[in-house]
């Protein structure tokens, strides 16, 4: 007896699944309303408003201490004005060796503090 539950239950559960795949769908009973147009509707006419200018403020100053070779090869002629024009700035240059750029000194010098 055992032995035909065994194998009775998977085969009825097979079935079942069987008959419940190949049911109808239901179809819905209400019927969708179709959407109603709906006209677009006009932008208010408006005006841009005029721009508006900002004073000029004063260029700030900049320190750039750097070696006399990269003063001296025309780098700093070439990219300074396009970086001051940018930001507004003024940069001054400090070309000194290569030594006290690095922030080393003669033992004698006395020290700046200038840069």
């Amino acid at each position: 007896m055992r032995a035909l539950t065994t194998r009775l239950i998977p085969i009825l559960v097979l079935l079942a699944l069987l008959l419940n795949a190949c049911a109808p769908v239901a179809t819905p009973t209400a019927a969708q309303a179709e959407p109603t147009a709906v006209p677009p509707t006009d932008a208010p006419a408006t005006t841009a408003p005029e721009p508006t200018t900002a004073p000029a403020a004063e260029p700030t100053t900049l320190i750039l201490a750097t070696t006399t070779s990269t003063a001296d090869s025309g780098l700093l002629d070439f990219i300074l004005p396009d970086f001051e024009q940018k930001y507004n700035a003024k940069v001054d240059v400090i070309a000194e060796g290569r030594g006290p750029v690095r922030g080393g000194r003669p033992r004698s010098a006395p020290r700046r503090c200038d840069v």
